[in-house]
């Protein structure tokens, strides 16, 4: 019956609409994860650029290794 199509119709919106959710909330959560990964590394390279800006300070260190760390933290 015309009835039964459009409750089969109903029915297929919504579990592709759950589908739709579904897959947004596991992207989200992947990308959520990525950006505290490269946050962290955001941290350790500046963590290691004032390292070696120390020991480029106190000569043990080249301005090479100064210049290359200063290069990946911008």
């Amino acid at each position: 019956s015309e009835a039964q199509a459009m409750l089969c119709d109903l029915y297929a919106m919504r579990n592709a609409m759950f589908a739709d959710v579904k897959m947004a909330y596991h992207e989200y959560g992947y990308l959520k994860r990525q950006l505290e990964v490269i946050e962290a590394q955001q941290q350790l390279l500046t963590f290691m650029e004032e390292t070696i800006r120390e020991r480029y300070s106190l000569g043990l260190a080249p301005e090479s290794d100064l210049r290359r760390i200063q290069m990946r933290v911008s």
